[in-house]
């Protein structure tokens, strides 16, 4: 071995010796099997999705009888709002994105029945402004 370098582990080598192999256009070990099928290895599956656009989410079960909205990101600004008294009730116009959709379905735990559908939404605010 020479002074400042490192020993190449044996699995390195072969990776090695393969990848020359299949360069100079030689079969290699398992030359046969198919990708993914060798000792030790799994094939992944790809998966395409035929056209362009949108996934169409459909979960089936009931329509939902409930929706919800969570807003994420903290406190809400109000630009030239100057104060608001304690007790004042303010009307605020919200410009949100929805980031996220929950399917949550309710079951009767003795039958089993469906007894609430509910589609919970988180959204991030990205507007606001102060309706008189």
């Amino acid at each position: 071995m020479e002074t400042g370098t490192i020993e190449e582990t044996e699995q390195e080598r072969e990776q090695r010796e393969q990848a020359e192999r299949e360069a100079a256009g030689e079969p290699g070990e398992g030359a046969g099997d198919p990708p993914g099928e060798g000792e030790g290895e799994q094939a992944q599956t790809a998966l395409a999705i035929p056209g362009v656009g949108q996934l169409n989410l459909q979960v089936g079960g009931a329509k939902p009888e409930v929706s919800t909205v969570k807003l994420r990101g903290g406190r809400i600004e109000i630009a030239n709002s100057g104060q608001f008294r304690k007790g004042e009730i303010v009307n605020l116009l919200l410009k949100v994105r929805v980031d996220e959709v929950h399917f949550v379905d309710k079951h009767d735990n003795t039958t089993g029945d469906l007894t609430q559908s509910e589609r919970r939404h988180i959204a991030k605010q990205i507007g606001v402004e102060k309706v008189e």
